[in-house]
């Protein structure tokens, strides 16, 4: 019997890395710091290959995305102590990495890296990371030749994207 990650470890790290990712790009770098209040955000799978998965696929692990929260609420306490590099280089964490390239010019970030699988095993996943971060605006592709999924390994490309959208409203999820 085929044994399937716990899909919600699998989202919320996928959704750690893609809206968290570019909030510093190491420690001789100022963070950027997001906006509180009201962030509106997807997570589109742009591609999905590997053995045995399909066009059916794909559109599952997309419905996956699709049911976590559309938008959240981003705390001003959240917002002042977040910590992109100090996350990303706990070592051996799930959502943890070692950064071999790092390009940052303005609010454009690329990195190369292997991170930790949400899987709890430890293994590392090699990635890349790129696009456009201000306090407004998160857009990234993230792209891993060999990435766990509820399928199996798979290449995978997907983007993110978030906004700001305003004031924090009634029900949504605070971080």
């Amino acid at each position: 019997m085929k044994k399937t990650p716990n899909i919600r470890l699998f989202i919320g790290a996928a959704f750690g890395l893609a809206l968290c990712a570019p909030l510093a790009a190491d420690n001789d770098i100022a963070p950027i710091k997001r906006k509180p209040g009201s962030w509106s955000m997807k997570i589109i799978i742009e591609a999905l290959e590997g053995d045995g998965i399909d066009a059916a696929s794909k559109g599952k692990l997309q419905a996956m995305f699709d049911q976590a929260p559309k938008s959240i609420c981003l705390t001003k306490a959240k917002a002042e102590s977040e910590d992109f590099m100090g996350t990303v280089l706990r070592k051996g964490q799930p959502g943890t990495c070692n950064i071999s390239k790092k390009d940052v010019v303005g609010d454009l970030l690329n990195l190369d890296m292997a991170c930790v699988a949400p899987d709890k095993q430890g293994k590392m996943v090699p990635m890349a990371m790129s696009g456009r971060f201000s306090p407004v605006t998160n857009v990234m592709t993230i792209s891993a030749d060999k990435a766990p999924t509820p399928m199996g390994m798979a290449k995978m490309t997907m983007r993110s994207e978030s906004y700001w959208a305003g004031e924090c409203k009634p029900g949504e999820p605070e971080i």
